[in-house]
């Protein structure tokens, strides 16, 4: 499930940051979008950058942490039972995407006070405005 979240002020020309990692699907048709779009962004890879405390907050103030926490990767499945099981609230799954950052769902793009999660054309298009990317076949 993608997400469309936080207010429509100030995004029109705010930098835009994209989180994830290199080698996600996901990631890559969202990059791949947002460059065909003409949309320069700044890209954060938690594998290499990390993920900090204030960054994650800032999310979860816009999105709810069961649409950020990927329980569908493998980083989720190679967990053990009980790490999983203890994953029930907002404090619980924080501590652990801090702890493991590639279970944070991808991509996050950031851009003024929105945030988007995951990736689709349509969702993209809808936050960008159908000008951007809507040539594309």
């Amino acid at each position: 499930m993608t997400r469309l979240e936080g207010t429509a002020a100030g995004v029109g020309d705010a930098p835009i940051t994209v989180f994830g990692i290199q080698n996600c699907d996901q990631v890559r048709r969202a990059r791949a979008w947002l460059q065909a779009a003409g949309r320069p962004y700044r890209f954060h890879d938690f594998r290499v950058d990390g993920l900090q405390p204030e960054l994650l907050a800032g999310w979860l103030r816009h999105v709810p942490w069961d649409s950020l926490l990927n329980r569908r990767g493998t980083t989720w499945r190679k967990l053990d039972e009980s790490r999983r099981a203890a994953v029930t609230d907002q404090l619980s799954a924080s501590e652990l995407m801090l702890a493991e950052p590639t279970l944070v769902k991808r991509p996050v793009l950031q851009q003024g006070q929105k945030t988007l999660v995951g990736f689709s054309e349509p969702l993209y298009s809808a936050f960008f405005g159908p000008q951007d990317g809507a040539s594309r076949s």
